[in-house]
C-alpha cells in the first residue's frame, strides 16, 4: 500500500502559538449498528472517531449526507438491515467506502454486502482488533479486505449462477452511470469530469462494478454490457 507522506512541514514561527489539536485527527466514520453490542464495541475500538451511530438504512443515509465521513461501517450481525443500509449508502450521491463487520456471516451475507457495495468484509469471531484497525485504515484508501476465507465462500456460494440481468440490476445509479461512460470509451479522468467526481472514485466505482459482475477487466465489462443490452 502506498502512503502518501505529503511534503516536509515548514519550520514554526517561534511567535506562533503550538496548536492544541495534534497535526492529524483519528478518520471520521459513521457507524451503522448499536454501541453496546459486541460489534458494537470492537467498532468503536477500531481506531476511527465514530461521530454517529445509525439503526437501519434511511438514517445511515441521512448522516453520510450530513456528515460526509471517511468510512461506514456496518454491523453485519444485523442481517438484512445492515445490506439494507449498505445499499442505501451506497447509491446516494456521497460516495463513502463500507467496512462490513460479522461475528461469523452467512456467505450470502457476505455476497449480498459486497454486492451492495462494501468495499471489506471481516469477520470478529477470530480476529485481532489491530487487523481490523488496519483494515479500517485501507478499506478508507479504497483497498479491498476480507477476512481469511470468507472471499471463497462467498465465490462458491455465489457460483449458482445468476441471470445476467438480475446481476446488473444491484448495480448502484452511479455505478450504472460510470459503466455506460467505460462503454463509451472515457477514461477516469474524462468520467471525473463528467460526473464531478476524483479519477480515483471512477476506478473505484469501476472496481465495484467489476466485482459485482464478476468480470475481470475493462474489455469484459463493455462485452457484457453490449451483450447484455445495459448500453
Amino acid at each position: 500500500m502506498t502512503v502518501d507522506e505529503g511534503s516536509a512541514a515548514e519550520p514554526a514561527d517561534p511567535g506562533q502559538a503550538a496548536p492544541d489539536e495534534p497535526a492529524t485527527s483519528p478518520p471520521r466514520a459513521i457507524a451503522v449498528g448499536a454501541s453496546g453490542s459486541a460489534n458494537g464495541r470492537i467498532i468503536g475500538a477500531l481506531g476511527v472517531r465514530v461521530i454517529e451511530w445509525a439503526a437501519g438504512p434511511a438514517s445511515a443515509a441521512q448522516l453520510v449526507r450530513a456528515c460526509r465521513p471517511q468510512l461506514l461501517v456496518v454491523d453485519l450481525d444485523r442481517g438484512a438491515q445492515a445490506v439494507a443500509a449498505i445499499d442505501a449508502v451506497c447509491s446516494g450521491a456521497v460516495e463513502v467506502p463500507v467496512l462490513a463487520l460479522g461475528t461469523d456471516p452467512e456467505p450470502a451475507t457476505v455476497l449480498a454486502a459486497v454486492r451492495a457495495g462494501a468495499v471489506s468484509v471481516l469477520r470478529t469471531a477470530d480476529a485481532d482488533l489491530a487487523d481490523l484497525a488496519a483494515a479500517a485504515v485501507r478499506t478508507i484508501a479504497g483497498v479491498a479486505v476480507f477476512g481469511p476465507g470468507l472471499a471463497g465462500q462467498a465465490l462458491t456460494h455465489a457460483a449458482c449462477k445468476v441471470d445476467q440481468h438480475e446481476l446488473a440490476r444491484t448495480l448502484t445509479g452511479r455505478e450504472a452511470d460510470v459503466l455506460r461512460l467505460v462503454v463509451d470509451g472515457l477514461t477516469a479522468r474524462q468520467i471525473g469530469v463528467r460526473l464531478e467526481l476524483s479519477p480515483r472514485t471512477v476506478d473505484n466505482h469501476v472496481q465495484n462494478v467489476l466485482r459485482k459482475l464478476d468480470l475481470h477487466s475493462r474489455t469484459a465489462l463493455v462485452r457484457f454490457a453490449i451483450e447484455t443490452g445495459l448500453v
